[in-house]
């Protein structure tokens, strides 16, 4: 008889470990069903926002490659995940404030950049030490 009380139980026991599992499940779909919409809707509202920007733009005159071009280019100038390490010099002859002009064949950037040039866009600035010429 204990034997027999022992196994109902056991038996009780993973019943509700079944009905909580099952509980745990609808919970679970419920989420699933909810987040999916969740993202759908902002799907939606993102590409309503691309297409509103692309009606301004195509009203602007400007084409959507320049625009595109433009936004990589102001990427560049402020990286998502932040600025690059760089390097300054002071120069000591005039270069009408290029830096290309002050070292046409970027000797001393190839030299002094902390990482491989080919890798990404940098940005040089470049100015003249007035006591030193």
């Amino acid at each position: 008889m204990a034997q027999a009380k022992s196994k109902e139980s056991r038996s009780d026991a993973i019943r509700w470990k079944i009905f909580a599992a099952a509980e745990a499940k609808i919970a679970i779909e419920l989420e699933l069903e909810q987040l999916m919409a969740e993202l759908q809707k902002h799907e939606e509202e993102t590409v309503a926002i691309d297409n509103k920007i692309e009606a301004t733009i195509k009203n602007s005159a400007m084409s959507l490659a320049l625009y595109r071009e433009y936004e990589a280019f102001c990427e560049s100038l402020d990286p998502e995940f932040g600025q690059r390490g760089g390097f300054s010099i002071t120069c000591e002859k005039s270069h009408s404030g290029s830096y290309p002009n002050y070292d046409p064949e970027f000797e001393l950037f190839k030299k002094f950049s902390e990482e491989p040039y080919t890798t990404c866009n940098f940005r040089c600035e470049a100015w003249i030490c007035k006591s030193c010429t």
